[in-house]
């Protein structure tokens, strides 16, 4: 299965899940859904209401320990948007080889 990064960061950063609230249920939906169709075992944990984890698995453990790689998907307040954004950052852009999104 071939994912777009480009095209995949466009549609997260499509998500808000500004922290506080964080509200990355949806974005953790969409997550669920690609990894899923590219064969992983998934399993998403709800702990406050719009706030969830993701768990994926692939493959079989085999009584080996696993490798566990985490993140997280909730961004930072934006800040006084009107002088520190020249894009919305809700959205994405690109120029040259230089992606611009609001930090995490």
């Amino acid at each position: 299965m071939h994912i777009d990064p480009i095209k995949l960061s466009r549609e997260l950063l499509a998500f808000n899940t500004i922290n506080p609230p964080g509200q990355e249920l949806n974005c953790i939906r969409h997550l669920e859904r690609i990894l899923s169709e590219a064969g992983l075992q998934t399993s998403v944990h709800v702990f406050a209401p719009d706030r969830a984890n993701l768990i994926a698995r692939i493959g079989e453990s085999n009584g080996k320990s696993p490798l566990c790689f985490t993140g997280h998907v909730d961004t930072v307040p934006l800040g006084n948007a009107a002088w520190a954004w020249t894009h919305s950052p809700a959205t994405s852009s690109t120029a040259s080889s230089t992606a611009a999104a609001p930090a995490t």
